[in-house]
């Protein structure tokens, strides 16, 4: 990777410039052990959701998946700022931190059938199931980043770095990062036209759509807040893929790979922003909420029906014999 004359196994900060590291710089600790402080936490609230709720399985899956992965890489990243020199923790970092938003993506997929059913599926362009089967490109792409992580480090040496043919592999990588971005691309799109449709629909009438069980039934507060934070969850997503295709496509040598400020933010501030924000807003207790303010909706307004007195019956104002019950008073 780099003309040197010491091998990186036995470089230090005294007989070896930062530049001739894979990473070009010194990784800070700071950013870095604020990135493992983030995702900790992201992957101790996933564990506390998979053994609390017991509901939305997957989705806390696919989000633990993600966070300890994140954890991974950005550890590795944190034991770097001790020896940037480390080939072993550079790919250690590498893998790790591409693959990771590939299950943050599969968990939002996982929302969007649901998601779709309460602001009204007439708004989709296509069946709310249809959108799970963007997990299958996300897939695609996943084992296509494999492919090209296996290729890229295949020849890795602790001694003289990567080799030239590992420019073959950061490509593969590329694509399979570049697919992950077409899902979400496709995902953002079609989405966009469900939320601007329910949002007219609610400027006009109050309600985004007429369910044919609950009738009309304004969306709560706890809802609006998860598609909120989907909705940026997917843009933060896609940025962060877009990104890491060019840097991956230009090569670990290219001015874009060095940058660390870029590669923080946007492969850790953004994904750590998607990762907190459905955390946070997890399913369990968020979009489910919308489902249990219809059935209440519809509970309360059966109990009203019951309870309205109803009319009173003509024949309850008449005698046996079929006289008026004021005039059979009156004779007595």
């Amino acid at each position: 990777m780099h003309d040197i004359d010491v091998a990186l196994s036995s470089c230090d900060f005294h007989n070896c410039p930062i530049s001739i590291s894979p990473y070009g710089y010194q990784p800070s600790a700071i950013a870095n052990g604020i990135f493992v402080a983030i995702f900790t936490t992201a992957l101790v609230t996933c564990f506390i959701y998979i053994i609390s709720k017991r509901t939305w399985l997957d989705f806390s899956i696919f989000m633990l998946i993600a966070s300890a992965f994140e954890l991974v890489g950005f550890a590795a990243r944190l034991w770097s700022y001790f020896s940037p020199w480390d080939m072993r923790l550079f790919a250690v970092s590498i893998a790790f931190l591409t693959v990771a938003p590939t299950f943050s993506t599969a968990g939002i997929y996982t929302t969007i059938c649901e998601t779709i059913t309460i602001l009204g599926a007439e708004h989709s362009p296509i069946a709310p199931t249809g959108y799970i089967q963007l997990i299958w490109i996300d897939g695609t792409g996943f084992v296509v980043q494999l492919i090209g992580i296996t290729a890229a480090f295949l020849d890795l040496s602790t001694t003289t770095g990567l080799d030239k043919s590992s420019a073959k592999g950061t490509w593969i990588m590329a694509v399979g990062v570049g697919l992950q971005a077409l899902s979400l691309a496709c995902f953002i799109a079609m989405f966009t036209v469900v939320v601007v449709k329910a949002a007219l629909m609610h400027r006009h009438f109050g309600y985004t759509t007429f369910h044919y069980e609950h009738g009309f039934v304004p969306l709560t507060r706890k809802f609006k807040f998860f598609l909120v934070v989907m909705v940026t969850a997917a843009i933060c997503l896609f940025a962060r893929a877009v990104f890491l295709t060019i840097l991956l496509g230009s090569g670990f040598g290219s001015g874009i790979a060095k940058n660390e400020a870029l590669f923080a933010g946007f492969n850790g501030f953004l994904v750590a922003q998607s990762i907190i924000g459905l955390t946070t807003a997890h399913p369990a207790c968020f979009l489910q909420d919308g489902l249990k303010q219809r059935r209440l909706y519809r509970s309360n307004s059966s109990s009203v029906l019951l309870q309205r007195p109803r009319p009173r019956d003509a024949n309850q104002h008449r005698n046996e014999d079929g006289t008026a019950l004021v005039a059979s008073e009156n004779v007595i």
